[in-house]
């Protein structure tokens, strides 16, 4: 009698194990996912195989410290899973750039680029027109080169030296292109 019920419980156990997939999908997947995209099959089976080679690693390393293999067996077993798990990662990335249609150094330089941008946009005036050190003598705001007027305050801030003609900020004191004593006159 404890016999049959043994065997009853095995197979009940081996049927589970079996229909158990079929029955409950793995979590993240549905069929709407399986049929999506002819293109995300091999992808979703490289990944699977990166995972497989992984977990294979971890399991050889914990053999390795049990015991159970000898150090030889281990560095050979272990060079060659690191091998297939390189050829495995190369073929995920060239996946991943056909599918973006940019590599990975692309898509770096073109976030850097945005950054840069989204930076310069920030300043209160444009950086290529930005004459450094020179402010407004009233207020202090940054000035560009061509402002002839403060945009903060109105407050004049260039003159024409009455010698040559040369346009400079009220910083100077003197004359950039012929050394007049520059006379601050509205």
């Amino acid at each position: 009698m404890v016999s049959i019920l043994i065997v009853v419980l095995l197979l009940i156990a081996v049927v589970f194990y079996v229909g158990y997939p079929l029955i409950f999908r793995r979590e993240g997947s549905s069929p709407t996912e399986d049929s999506a995209s002819p293109d995300q099959h091999p992808l979703r089976e490289l990944l699977h195989k990166k995972e497989i080679t992984y977990l294979a690693l971890k399991d050889l390393e914990f053999d390795y410290k049990m015991g159970k293999l000898s150090e030889g067996d281990y560095h050979q077993l272990r060079e060659q899973l690191k091998r297939d798990a390189i050829v495995i990662l190369q073929q995920i990335d060239e996946m991943e750039v056909g599918q973006r249609g940019e590599s990975l150094e692309d898509q770096i330089e073109r976030e850097i680029l945005a950054f840069r941008k989204k930076k310069k946009a920030g300043l209160q005036t444009h950086p290529e027109e930005a004459t450094p050190g020179v402010q407004c003598p009233h207020c202090h705001k940054r000035l560009s080169a061509r402002d002839k007027f403060c945009s903060e305050c109105g407050t004049r801030v260039q003159f024409s030296c009455e010698s040559c003609g040369q346009v400079y900020p009220t910083v100077h004191k003197f004359c950039p292109n012929c050394g007049n004593k520059l006379v601050f006159s509205l």
